[in-house]
């Protein structure tokens, strides 16, 4: 472009100037990131000032953006529980530009073979801009035989296959399970003992937990521990905690309790279980080595204990 000149994008003919940025006076630059609504025809225009409009728009630049974006499958849930009185529904979209036809979406059970897929399975086309299908697979009074897993199936570009499945747990009875505890004592450290306890629930609906701990030696109150959970079937959930003790004399007792609701009646279960952790009588204080003889200092309040150990090395 010449020098001294007004540069512009504009899209479609809509007239409205864009952000145009440039590094010197000939460049004209618009960056954005595309969206599903950014096709269209983009014009460049630059024009010396005193140019009427008629002969700037002889010096316009047209480009012609079409976005595209690779199919996307995705589920509601991917764990399910479910009474055979009752009823669920599970939702797969698929999102992809263009959009995948919807004979390309299908469903299948990793046993089942007699499964009636056209009575419980509806796939809706969003709106023209979502470019979004969704699938629903409706289970309505399921029998127990339908515990398993049920797989929506998307046939992709480049013959492309991409699944994704729900794990779907029947029941006729809604319960709950005593927790099942277990403790594992960790390294000790020159500060303090480190720790972890586990806890495994089962039931239907699907159960939560919480567990505390309470110092046996001191008898002081009970304390609440917060931990991570991993979802292990539609039914049972294991939960860690982990802790932190000092290097004082001293054993705690875990207790894991864990509830749900029922759907039928809102009545709240409850269980729990309870385990004494090992007992701590100090932490390792100083390491080091003396020739080929390691030594280990580990101190409870007034008492030391000393430890002695071998090493050989071969040259």
């Amino acid at each position: 472009l010449p020098n001294q000149v007004n540069k512009t994008w504009t899209k479609g003919g809509s007239g409205n100037s864009l952000t145009c940025t440039g590094t010197h006076d000939k460049t004209c630059t618009h960056t954005f990131t595309p969206e599903y609504n950014s096709d269209g025809d983009y014009k460049c225009v630059g024009y010396n000032k005193v140019r009427s409009d008629e002969e700037k728009q002889k010096e316009s630049t047209v480009v012609q953006l079409t976005t595209v974006r690779s199919t996307e499958v995705s589920i509601s849930n991917e764990t399910v529980s479910v009474l055979t009185n009752g009823t669920v529904d599970v939702y797969c979209t698929i999102v992809g530009k263009p959009l995948v036809d919807m004979s390309a979406v299908s469903w299948r059970h990793n046993t089942l073979t007699d499964f009636d897929w056209s009575s419980n399975v509806t796939t809706v086309k969003g709106s023209e801009d979502d470019y979004t299908l969704v699938s629903t697979l409706t289970l309505v009074n399921p029998s127990t035989n339908y515990s398993g897993s049920f797989n929506c199936n998307v046939q992709a570009e480049n013959n492309k296959v991409i699944s994704k499945s729900v794990a779907v747990s029947i029941n006729n009875r809604e319960y709950l399970d005593a927790p099942v505890v277990s403790h594992n004592r960790g390294e000790a450290t020159e500060q303090d003992v480190k720790m972890s306890v586990t806890c495994r629930v089962e039931g239907f609906p699907r159960p939560s937990a919480t567990l505390t701990y309470q110092n046996l030696i001191d008898g002081e109150e009970s304390r609440t521990i917060s931990g991570a959970s991993r979802i292990i079937s539609p039914t049972s959930t294991e939960y860690k905690f982990k802790l932190s003790t000092s290097c004082e004399y001293t054993q705690y007792k875990f207790i894991c309790e864990t509830q749900t609701t029922r759907n039928s009646d809102n009545r709240v279960l409850t269980q729990s279980s309870s385990i004494e952790g090992p007992i701590v009588s100090g932490c390792e204080s100083k390491l080091f080595t003396v020739g080929s003889v390691i030594i280990s200092f580990y101190f409870r309040k007034s008492r030391m204990t000393l430890a002695l150990s071998t090493s050989v090395h071969s040259y």
